[in-house]
């Protein structure tokens, strides 16, 4: 099972001023109000007595589902990820930022709080302050000499190169609307390959579908959600998630907001 954060973070409608040197995270997951912290939770969907309930997700094979917890400042960007797998922590990030929100450091420690890898940042910016680039340096255990660089265009990001030493290996490219939400991701090799091309939809602002297709443009799967609860301040807890016309999963979302 892919990892399900970035559809987390496309459900929402991606909404920013013109006026901000970058988007904040607040703005990319389009979560309302004076957000503190957001959990999201993953069950297995299923069918019982006629009525469609949520049940643990089994972890035990080679598919597993990661739980996010995001924990954001007052300024609206993540200052730590959390990931879970069946409620146990497995890793978590700590972000540090200038006061221009750019990225600083990254740091990566696993659940008992060892250091496992650091990640410096350089950004450059327009003549307007937007962000135009940003590429960030990891070094750590089995991961040194790695790299990200990102392109942004009008504050969205439309591309991203990961690579080792001089080596290019994955290129991701992002295809917005007019409303800033990603409508097609693909994914490609070092060479320009496509691997994954993904095609999303939205309804009143939120992701109702994704498809996926394969690299000779076959469809390889259609998800599709439906949005059941939503909190005081129009931020929703609950989505359905079929896939291919079958039931998928359940997901809901814990949200603290500051007072």
């Amino acid at each position: 099972m892919r990892n399900l954060f970035f559809i987390l973070i496309s459900i929402v409608l991606f909404n920013f001023s013109s006026q901000s040197v970058r988007k904040t995270d607040l703005d990319i997951t389009n979560l309302k109000g004076n957000v503190k912290s957001w959990k999201t939770f993953q069950y297995k969907a299923i069918e019982k007595n006629g009525k469609i309930e949520k049940t643990k997700v089994d972890n035990s094979g080679h598919s597993v589902s990661v739980d996010n917890q995001l924990e954001f400042d007052k300024n609206g960007m993540i200052t730590e990820q959390r990931k879970y797998i069946s409620d146990n922590l497995v890793h978590k990030f700590i972000y540090t930022y200038d006061d221009q929100l750019n990225i600083l450091n990254k740091d990566l420690y696993d659940s008992s709080g060892n250091l496992l890898a650091e990640s410096k940042f350089e950004n450059s910016h327009n003549l307007k302050g937007e962000l135009i680039e940003e590429i960030e340096f990891i070094t750590g255990k089995n991961v040194t000499g790695n790299w990200t660089h990102k392109f942004f265009e009008n504050n969205n990001e439309v591309r991203k190169i990961e690579g080792w030493g001089n080596e290019a290996s994955k290129i991701f490219e992002y295809t917005y609307d007019k409303n800033g939400r990603v409508i097609e991701e693909i994914w490609k090799s070092s060479n320009g390959e496509i691997y994954i091309k993904t095609i999303r939809e939205y309804e009143n602002g939120n992701l109702s579908l994704e498809s996926l297709f394969d690299s000779n443009d076959s469809l390889i799967s259609i998800s599709r959600f439906k949005y059941l609860d939503f909190d005081h301040e129009n931020n929703w807890t609950k989505i359905l998630v079929t896939e291919n016309d079958k039931l998928d999963k359940i997901i809901e979302a814990k949200i603290e907001y500051y007072n």
